[in-house]
């Protein structure tokens, strides 16, 4: 979107699972979006990204960081800050 002041917004409610990001499409339209909302040029066919390796990646392994926010936050939903890995992904 685009307001009539000039800001811009793009919002997507997915990918929920770490290996969307394999479908080119889907990173070129999130990466599309970031450029546009940042009124830099978006090329004529997208942004060009690499696939990520997956092979590497281990979201089990990343740790959620402190913030003052996430501390003042009840321990129920502090705990739904910690990444996410559904079953068999």
């Amino acid at each position: 979107m685009e307001r009539a002041d000039g800001g811009r917004g793009f919002g997507i409610v997915m990918p929920h699972f770490y290996q969307n990001w394999t479908n080119i499409e889907l990173r070129r339209l999130i990466l599309n979006g970031i450029v546009w909302t940042a009124k830099m040029g978006v090329p004529a066919g997208g942004v060009e990204t690499l696939e990520p390796n997956l092979q590497d990646f281990k979201p089990e392994l990343m740790q959620p960081t402190s913030s003052p926010a996430a501390a003042s936050l009840p321990q129920k939903v502090a705990g739904n800050l910690s990444p996410q890995v559904a079953p068999g992904h």
